[in-house]
């Protein structure tokens, strides 16, 4: 996952360049471009009209009804996001200095996200079910699910870049994420390594683990209410990716989750989380070429 590198600290000098402004340019334009969907949605409805609420927050006829996943994938989806949690916390606490990402670090981690990733999609196809795995992602609509991704990322974006700046207040460059780190070397099979984990690999992988899975499993196979689990899911979500970065994170967090629940979409979800984390290496290369 690739965050805002807005999160900018005192022993982070900064220089005006071509680079940041444009950043800082393409941020703010996608920001109010966002905030005017927020406006056509909500201020209507403090007027007593009927708002123009996004597609990926509207209801379809696949996220009414039950969604059937077998056990099997679901207990393996949320041991391993156990794992990462725990993984997490003991980074919280741990004194020792972490050595430094490189190139082999980006493929040991997209390999072992492609290798969980497999094994659960396995796991579903071959445990008994009521409602195979290929009904569940197939796609009726493309192009509306498409435009739901486009939505969704909008409508969170302006929320990131409010906490991005925010969190530097506190976060220091040891705070940053890794991936990024990788990018300050800036030679082109790193930017490569990191663009196909963060836009392709990881938008797949966790939102099979974190939404479809684990979060309909603890709706349907574990009978929790619906608010409960979005709200555990997506702090859990934020929590796995580090807890400096837990809280700009939220915001997207919050909608992917909101968003499968309205409309049970694979292909929505994993457009936003591809178009956020691409957008936010974009911001961030930019940011960086000072």
């Amino acid at each position: 996952m690739i965050e805002l590198l807005s999160e900018l600290s005192p022993e982070m000098p900064i220089e005006i360049t071509s680079g940041l402004i444009v950043a800082n340019l393409l941020a703010l334009s996608v920001s109010f471009w966002g905030l005017s969907l927020w406006w056509r949605w909500i201020v209507p409805l403090f007027l007593g009209e009927r708002g123009r609420e996004p597609v990926c927050f509207r209801q379809s006829r696949k996220g009414r009804t039950k969604v059937s996943i077998p056990s099997p994938p679901i207990m393996l989806a949320g041991f391993w996001i156990a794992l990462q949690l725990i993984y997490a916390i003991k980074g919280e606490f741990n004194t020792k200095q972490p050595s430094d990402p490189d190139l082999n670090m980006i493929i040991t981690n997209a390999m072992l996200q492609i290798g969980i990733g497999g094994f659960l999609i396995f796991l579903w196809e071959f445990s008994p079910s009521s409602e195979s795995m290929i009904d569940y992602f197939r796609i009726d609509d493309w192009k509306t699910e498409i435009q739901a991704g486009v939505e969704l990322l909008l409508l969170v974006f302006p929320w990131t870049v409010l906490l991005g700046i925010l969190s530097g207040f506190w976060k220091t460059v040891e705070d940053l994420h890794p991936l990024l780190q990788l990018l300050q070397q800036g030679t082109p099979d790193l930017i490569l390594g990191v663009g196909i984990t963060a836009v392709i690999i990881a938008p797949l992988v966790e939102e099979l683990l974190f939404r479809v899975l684990l979060l309909n499993g603890l709706v349907e196979a574990g009978q929790l209410d619906r608010f409960v689990a979005w709200l555990v899911v997506s702090v859990s979500f934020s929590l796995a990716h580090g807890f400096a970065d837990a809280t700009q994170l939220l915001p997207l967090s919050l909608s992917l989750g909101w968003c499968l629940l309205r409309r049970q979409s694979y292909l929505a979800i994993v457009t936003a989380h591809a178009l956020f984390n691409g957008l936010m290496m974009l911001i961030s290369l930019m940011t960086l070429s000072y």
